[in-house]
């Protein structure tokens, strides 16, 4: 079995421990009111490090769906969301303007697999404008960069409530597949220098988001912390299970799929070489990683017995992504006990993928469930 696979199967068994943990509960984004405002009814923020908004009569929580990302000697800051909602557009502006991002990095298109992933929170058109709330959003310029494939946006926004005005910049990652990973690791890397060059030394927080903020939003931010740990020339080891693990334990399935977590395998090697001066190797033409287009990577079981079935058929689930399923494209796992009301329960996004053998997931959920 591949070590990738045996090391990420495990962060993802110990995920599922420790959620069942007070200090993980999502009970607020847990609650009734707040259920529209969730995109994927299993990807919740902590309550512990969920960003705030101004509470209002409408969201007397002040809840969004978003968590604040931080790393030891990390440089930069995040927040880790989900793309806004159509009933948030006007709160997720709101979360710009109070917590003064300047940075935007947008990893997912509007419309995926004839999905919607996120909705439009900027004017198409150079020189136009949009209202959502009190806050007019204009967008002042576009620029892309050769064959990279994202591209940036000077937003101009302006509060009509007290009259401030502010630019926030936008990269938007284009390419990136449905259900995998970039055709190679320099277009990535080049965005993220680019990040870090807009971010510059403000203190202030940079919010990521895909569709679920969790899979491609992960990557981003482990990538990034990599970047800075090698960059500082003071990195004596880096251990990316233990990294991944510190992401999830602020914002669940971080770094989402097996494909991610090798890929940010692979953007170390590529800082490594370029710290020592190796030049890079040139990627295979057919290296975009689509997994839509190939068959799940299983993993071993573990225990002898049967494989779960529903009617008598092999359980399969959808690709191992919340950014690339909706509530309707997974199966239930049958008989499966409820995980604690905070979490979320089982998820319609969640991480079951392939033809699994899943008893020790279920085991962990027995235990967790009968404490």
């Amino acid at each position: 079995m591949s070590d990738y696979i045996k090391r990420f199967y495990q962060i993802r068994l110990e995920q599922e421990a420790f959620r069942c943990e007070a200090e993980f509960a999502a009970r607020c984004a847990s609650e009734n009111v707040h259920v529209m405002r969730n995109r994927y009814r299993d990807i919740l923020p902590y309550d512990r490090n969920r960003v705030v908004l101004a509470k209002t009569d409408e969201n007397p929580n002040g809840y969004i769906n978003a968590s604040f990302i931080n790393l030891p000697r990390g440089q930069m800051r995040f927040i880790a969301a989900q793309a806004p909602l159509a009933s948030t557009l006007e709160e997720w502006w709101k979360m710009i303007d109070e917590q003064k991002v300047d940075l935007i990095v947008m990893l997912c298109k509007l419309v995926e697999m004839n999905k919607v992933k996120c909705e439009r929170y900027w004017p198409s058109e150079v020189g136009k404008s949009l209202l959502f709330g009190c806050y007019e959003i204009t967008l002042e310029a576009e620029e892309s960069f050769g064959d990279d494939d994202y591209l940036l946006r000077h937003l101009r926004m302006t509060n009509q409530g007290n009259g401030e005005i502010k630019i926030v910049h936008q990269l938007h990652y284009m390419e990136w597949p449905d259900h995998g990973c970039p055709s190679g690791e320099r277009q990535l890397i080049n965005m993220i220098e680019k990040m870090a060059e807009l971010q510059g030394q403000s203190d202030t927080p940079v919010l990521v988001h895909c569709s679920a903020g969790v899979g491609r939003t992960g990557t981003i931010i482990s990538v990034n912390y990599i970047r800075e740990l090698i960059g500082s020339k003071e990195l004596d080891s880096l251990d990316i299970f233990d990294l991944v693990m510190r992401l999830r334990k602020q914002r669940g399935s971080m770094v989402q799929t097996q494909d991610q977590y090798q890929f940010v395998h692979k953007c170390v090697a590529y800082y490594c070489r370029k710290q020592l001066g190796i030049q890079q190797p040139e990627p295979p033409i057919d290296s975009v990683l689509d997994l839509s287009q190939s068959a799940p990577t299983p993993i071993v079981p573990i225990f002898s017995a049967p494989i779960p079935e529903k009617d008598n058929v092999l359980v399969q689930f959808d690709d191992d992504s919340s950014d690339d399923c909706d509530d309707n494209s997974v199966l239930d796992f049958p008989h499966e006990p409820p995980a604690p009301p905070w979490t979320g329960g089982i998820g319609k996004c969640g991480e079951l993928k392939g033809i699994y053998d899943f008893r020790p997931l279920l085991l962990s959920k027995i235990i967790c469930f009968f404490h």
